[in-house]
């Protein structure tokens, strides 16, 4: 059963500050398999109603997937969200400890919820989607570069970088494709969601990948998640143009590209972008809308395809 104890935990390369508030105890413990280990364990003892830490990279991933697994809820935090409470609160020094605390403090305060985390064959799926992903990306900067070297054999190298990239890319799409298709977990949604005009294997995999919440929340809180929410920009007399910020940047980068495939295959989309473009909508206003309802028609696709199988395993 739950407590009203929320837990801060401040995530290092060599160590774990953790924080319980509201009885204010504190332990470090060593970042490594057996300290982990005791760390579940004491969690699991005063059973808390969040365990608040930050989503900052490699060391905290291998820890979040620990204490879900044993079935603690875990919210992943955004650092900028953190800094700006404790600037709120005018804690402005900055030591592990204290940032555990902070941690503590922003999860009594906001109580924000409980994060999904993916699977093993997510995370696996995941790590295949984000090395493609650094290898388009430097693609992209070795033909930036060539566009601007004038040196014959400089040029030759970048060429041959280029060419091989490109190789090694063909070879992880491939692998993906393979990996997906092999894991009943993954293949029957990424069935689904290539069954969508404009979107390809790609943006299937990101998807599954990357936004495990697909299918599983509503469609305010799915926009909200990947970004695509405009914010008001309102003060007094002036009404400022709406923005989007902050959510899954590689997840709206793969939407992007499958709104504009899809204004060429999707008669609705194309319709929809139409009316807003003669309406007077900008036409990157309006293809974020496209981008926002592309989101809304695969979260329900998704959540029907879940109901449906939940249901059936239910009756078998």
């Amino acid at each position: 059963m739950e407590t009203n104890n929320v837990v801060g935990v401040d995530i290092g390369k060599h160590w774990l500050d953790v924080w319980i508030s509201p009885s204010g105890e504190y332990r470090r413990l060593s970042n490594t398999a057996e300290g982990r280990i005791s760390l579940v364990d004491w969690l699991l003892g005063i059973q808390p109603s969040c365990v608040a830490l930050e989503a900052s990279g490699v060391y905290e991933q291998l820890v979040t997937q620990i204490l879900a697994e044993a079935g603690l809820p875990v919210s992943r935090l955004n650092p900028r969200q953190v800094r700006d409470f404790a600037k709120a609160t005018g804690q402005l020094a900055k030591t592990d400890r204290m940032d555990a605390k902070i941690l503590a403090a922003f999860a009594q305060t906001l109580k924000p919820a409980s994060t999904v985390i993916a699977g093993k064959e997510r995370q696996e799926l995941g790590a295949l989607v984000g090395r493609r992903r650094q290898l388009v990306d430097m693609a992209s900067e070795e033909k930036t570069r060539l566009k601007s070297t004038l040196d014959a054999a400089m040029a030759s190298s970048i060429k041959s970088h280029i060419a091989w990239l490109v190789q090694e890319i063909t070879v992880l799409e491939t692998s993906i494709l393979k990996y997906v298709k092999q894991n009943p977990v993954l293949s029957a949604p990424y069935q689904q969601l290539l069954a969508v005009k404009g979107i390809g294997a790609v943006t299937a995999a990101v998807l599954l990948a990357e936004l495990p919440e697909l299918g599983r929340l509503d469609h305010n809180k799915i926009v909200s998640l990947v970004g695509l929410a405009p914010h008001n920009v309102d003060s007094g007399l002036l009404r400022g143009q709406r923005h989007i910020r902050g959510g899954r940047k590689d997840v709206r980068c793969v939407l992007y590209m499958a709104a504009l495939s899809a204004l060429h295959s999707h008669d609705r989309l194309t319709a929809f972008y139409k009316r807003l473009r003669f309406n007077g909508k900008p036409a990157k206003v309006a293809i974020v809308a496209v981008m926002r309802k592309l989101l809304v028609y695969l979260n329900a696709i998704l959540r029907d395809f879940y109901a449906e199988s939940e249901n059936h395993s239910q009756l078998v």
